[in-house]
């Protein structure tokens, strides 16, 4: 369980830098500060209010008709149909 969850770890770590990176690499070069920043920006809210969703989320879960723990797992679901801003 703690290689797994090391492991998990790593992956999250990894994204996280890979978007920054890849927000600078994309951008015309005018705008690239400004998309670190937004990515940067992103990453901090998610990080704030990621914890505070968990209540809220065992809520849907539990009107969903699933277990109270898997509610969060169904909050990125609204955020796949978001039409793509690029």
């Amino acid at each position: 369980m703690l290689l797994l969850g090391a492991a998990l770890l790593g992956l999250g770590t990894a994204s996280n830098l890979q978007a920054r990176f890849a927000a600078v690499d994309l951008a015309a070069p005018e705008h690239r500060g400004r998309s670190l920043a937004t990515v940067v920006w992103a990453i901090t809210i998610g990080a704030v209010a990621g914890p505070n969703l968990i209540q809220p989320g065992a809520a849907v879960g539990e009107a969903l008709g699933l277990p109270a723990i898997s509610g969060h797992s169904s909050s990125p679901l609204p955020a796949s149909f978001w039409p793509r801003c690029y």
